[in-house]
């Protein structure tokens, strides 16, 4: 376990970046077999504020309720309850009540996680791409300008005397050099 600010330190940059719902669906997910509201409340790694305690807390009521009332009339809930079905329990804040996080939360977070990987991918492939331009448009420049510098550094100076000049003559015409 870490300290507040250890904790703090570690999730400062997702804590930003997340909604108080992705921070309840993760908080829920990691307890599978179901966790209670004291278990939320000591939790130091969600540095959730008041208001978005409030907001946890209002969701629990809700699913409790809506347990509470099918479990009674035997009728559908009539609350909304996003993330969480009621496992066991008498009070929603109480110890002896459990809640997991129900099967639409989980593929929501889900489908959150494969977008943020596929935004991911995608800034990674603007990368390369970009970097792969960079080297094409070099090695055109390269291609299209090195055989000009060659051949400004490459040339010669011939000279060719008068016996060299008969005897390509001679060549030319067929005859014999003098």
């Amino acid at each position: 376990m870490c300290t507040e600010l250890e904790c703090h330190k570690m999730n400062n940059k997702n804590n930003t970046e997340k909604s108080v719902y992705l921070k309840i669906i993760e908080f829920g997910l990691r307890y599978p077999k179901g966790f209670n509201y004291n278990q939320f409340l000591s939790d130091k790694s969600l540095l959730l504020g008041d208001w978005e305690k409030k907001i946890f807390s209002k969701y629990l009521d809700n699913a409790f309720s809506n347990s509470y009332g099918t479990s009674i009339s035997g009728q559908s809930a009539n609350a909304e309850t996003i993330f969480f079905l009621v496992k066991r329990g008498d009070n929603y804040l109480s110890d002896n009540c459990g809640y997991i996080i129900n099967l639409e939360a989980t593929f929501s977070y889900i489908d959150y996680q494969e977008l943020k990987f596929a935004r991911q991918n995608a800034m990674e492939a603007r990368s390369l791409s970009e970097k792969a331009i960079k080297i094409s448009l070099a090695a055109l420049i390269v291609s299209a300008f090195v055989p000009i510098l060659i051949a400004g550094y490459m040339t010669q100076t011939v000279e060719i005397n008068d016996n060299q000049f008969s005897v390509i003559k001679s060549i030319s015409t067929n005859t014999k050099p003098k």
